[in-house]
């Protein structure tokens, strides 16, 4: 059994069925929202099963957000919903003990497989893109492994931030490097007491 420190986040990721993801969202409804959080105004979205798209936004790019997620979710009914969407980031930047979060995400089934291998890394701690392609048994598939990393549908809960080049530079991220040292100094310096 995986022992979590106090106010470690468990994550719950529940991948999209084969014909759900064919189904690209038809009878399901997601809510989604945009808040504050401790790196910047974040834009999160819902569905039933849980959070299927978390990531950073500026005032100018909030209407690209809801865009993204109706083109990954074609079918799906999309609305607002601050208060639903509110009770989900209170949990995930909160120091409740140990909240569990679930997440529903959409993804081949080798991303899917990048994606758990991420979630085994340590809060604060960080692996090469190199050692993320051994730990899933494809020691060659290391652009496969970025770009799987590149496509996570739910920034920090999915820790594609702990992915750093094997020189140890930090390397890219979606939403700039600067966010990218910012998460990882909060993570590492986050009183776990």
């Amino acid at each position: 059994m995986k022992q979590h420190r106090p106010h470690d986040l468990i994550i719950n990721m529940d991948a999209v069925t084969p014909g759900e993801y064919r189904g690209r969202g038809e009878a399901v409804t997601i809510r989604y929202g945009f808040h504050p959080s401790p790196f910047g105004k974040c834009f999160i979205a819902v569905t039933d099963k849980g959070i299927c798209s978390l990531g950073f936004v500026g005032e100018d790019n909030r209407p690209t957000a809801v865009e993204d997620l109706q083109k990954q979710w074609e079918r799906a009914r999309i609305i607002q919903d601050q208060k639903l969407t509110g009770t989900y980031i209170r949990k995930i930047f909160a120091k409740a003990h140990n909240p569990s979060v679930p997440l529903h995400v959409q993804g081949t089934n080798f991303q899917i497989k990048v994606w758990e291998a991420l979630l085994k890394i340590a809060p604060g701690g960080t692996v090469s893109y190199e050692a993320l392609a051994e730990s899933i048994g494809k020691p060659s598939a290391v652009r496969a492994v970025a770009n799987a990393v590149a496509h996570n549908p739910v920034a920090f809960l999915i820790p594609c931030h702990r992915v750093i080049r094997k020189t140890g530079a930090i390397g890219g991220y979606h939403w700039g490097i600067a966010k990218k040292k910012a998460i990882l100094l909060w993570e590492s310096n986050r009183n776990y007491s």
